[in-house]
């Protein structure tokens, strides 16, 4: 069965939503110099969601199925932005913006609680900050 839920969409951008690259490339490429810990509440502007507030979401979402699911494969897909700030916290590493590529994916086990990195495909190597 395939099912669609918000917890899996790409970050909310608020006010830079629709703005086109050249009118806000300057807030992302400084967002790209700051170490992990200063990413995780980097608000340029109204409405933009964090990278606290979109891992939490995604966690949850995570959690309830890895749970539901528990001993099954499941095939979950997200944006890049979302998957590269899961890695970021979930092994303590600072991954840039563009760091998962097209058909980029992350093969995980859970045991209902945490989660395990198996395999890493078309994702770049972190940042060493």
């Amino acid at each position: 069965a395939i099912k669609t839920t918000k917890l899996l969409q790409e970050r909310r951008f608020g006010v830079y939503n629709g703005k086109k690259w050249d009118e806000v490339k300057e807030i992302f490429q400084a967002w790209d110099t700051l170490d992990q810990k200063s990413r995780l509440t980097f608000k340029p502007g109204d409405g933009y969601e964090t990278d606290e507030e979109a891992i939490s979401r995604f966690i949850t979402f995570l959690r309830e199925t890895a749970v539901i699911f528990l001993g099954k494969t499941v095939l979950i897909v997200s944006h890049g932005t979302i998957m590269r700030i899961f890695l970021s916290h979930l092994l303590g590493k600072t991954y840039s913006s563009g760091a998962v590529g097209n058909l980029g994916y992350i093969k995980l086990k859970s045991d209902g609680v945490d989660f395990f990195v198996e395999d890493l495909v078309n994702i770049k190597k972190p940042n060493e900050k």
